[in-house]
């Protein structure tokens, strides 16, 4: 019972938590994306992209990786941008611009690919990592709090 119930109070805790190579592909993801990005995982383990123009930060992406879908991952087809939807049509994704004030949601996101990337493949394969590793981390949660 005592058990159970600790597990319980520290679930919240363990969430947010990243295996140690995931912070490996944020920094890879990061210098792939260019020097108009900057990438991060926040504390509500959201994956952020602030936009850069000119030094500014002129706008930001919030997509909670939980909900991103894994099997959803895709290049466009002009090779410039991945492709990411929402588990289950829920609009999980924010894009903020600063300049306008605007918050929008959406079911999905066009991650850009650095024009050093030819073909995004390697954003996609680093992308679909960092997914990959969060989603086997909340299942092992999942699956050692039952």
């Amino acid at each position: 019972m005592r058990f159970s119930l600790l597990l319980l109070l520290l679930l919240p805790l363990a969430l947010p938590v990243l295996p140690q190579h995931a912070d490996s592909s944020v920094q890879r993801l990061d210098s792939l994306l260019g020097e108009h990005c900057r990438v991060r995982i926040d504390q509500k383990s959201r994956l952020v992209i602030d936009h850069f123009e000119a030094g500014l930060r002129i706008g930001q992406d919030r997509l909670p990786l939980d909900a991103v879908d894994v099997i959803s991952l895709e290049l466009d087809s002009t090779g410039r941008a991945i492709q990411l939807r929402c588990n289950d049509a829920e609009r999980c994704v924010e894009r903020e611009t600063f300049r306008d004030g605007l918050l929008k949601r959406s079911a999905h996101y066009a991650l850009p690919v650095s024009p050093g990337d030819v073909g995004g493949g390697e954003t996609l394969k680093v992308m679909r990592g960092l997914l990959d590793d969060r989603h086997r981390t909340l299942a092992n949660v999942r699956s050692e709090t039952r």
